[in-house]
């Protein structure tokens, strides 16, 4: 399994295990994108907080707010 793999596999598995809604998107050369509402992206950020990853939930943090401009 390539990097990309292994991220997009653990990505699944962690947003799967919160509950969290993710649609993804796959483009022509094979490459998938996926896609959380607000909602998704907060309790992400709040599971990044709670299991000792800030720098995760910073990132969110930074995501949500270019989402308000």
């Amino acid at each position: 399994m390539s990097q990309p793999d292994t991220f997009m596999a653990t990505f699944k598995s962690i947003t799967a295990m919160l509950g969290i809604n993710v649609q993804y998107q796959t483009d022509a050369f094979g490459r998938t994108t996926p896609a959380l509402d607000r909602d998704g992206m907060n309790r992400l950020r709040a599971a990044a907080i709670e299991h000792g990853y800030p720098e995760l939930a910073h990132g969110i943090d930074h995501m949500l707010r270019e989402q308000k401009s």
